[in-house]
């Protein structure tokens, strides 16, 4: 009977040992969000500046990395001006209408907020420096005036919620429009 009852609890043990998932660890999931932004960095040779540039011209593989975390670049118009937008730059308060496409550091589209035919909406709505769902958007902001256009890489800490329970960082292309 010991014998059976032995045997019982050692196949027990081992099922448990099978069938339980090994979960990472915070600091494992923190180090992968990193190799993904680094591996996106390297394979697109991106060069990271240690300064925005005044004229807010940047190559195309030029990024700018704020002290936040946020890698921020101004892409160009057909004709090769940056497309920094018009109209001022946003001031506390004000409500700040964003377009964006959500992409995983790997390439997939997983939002796309651009255009009122995708998903039947188009916009995210957040007042600046008192209310944003992202601070990568609020963080953003800043370098840009009304109608500006950026591409971003935002670390999980500085996204949404979800990238924060997830620990995944996203790419984003975004436009901002002042409200009013």
């Amino acid at each position: 009977m010991k014998k059976i009852i032995l045997i019982g609890c050692s196949l027990l043990a081992l099922a448990c040992c099978f069938s339980c998932k090994k979960t990472k660890s915070l600091s494992e999931l923190r180090r992968e969000e990193r190799k993904s932004i680094s591996d996106f960095i390297k394979d697109n040779n991106i060069e990271i500046l240690d300064a925005f540039p005044a004229d807010t011209v940047f190559e195309d593989n030029q990024y700018f990395l704020d002290d936040d975390g946020l890698y921020i670049q101004i892409p160009k118009d057909d004709d090769g001006n940056p497309m920094n937008g018009e109209g001022g730059v946003p001031v506390k308060g004000d409500e700040i209408v964003v377009n964006y496409y959500e992409i995983t550091m790997s390439g997939d589209t997983i939002n796309r907020m651009w255009s009122p035919s995708e998903y039947g909406h188009n916009v995210q709505v957040f007042t600046y420096d008192v209310d944003c769902p992202i601070a990568g958007f609020n963080l953003a902001a800043k370098y840009l005036q009304s109608k500006g256009e950026a591409n971003l890489i935002v670390p999980s800490k500085i996204g949404f919620q979800s990238a924060q329970n997830s620990i995944t960082a996203y790419r984003y292309r975004v436009r901002f429009k002042i409200k009013g």
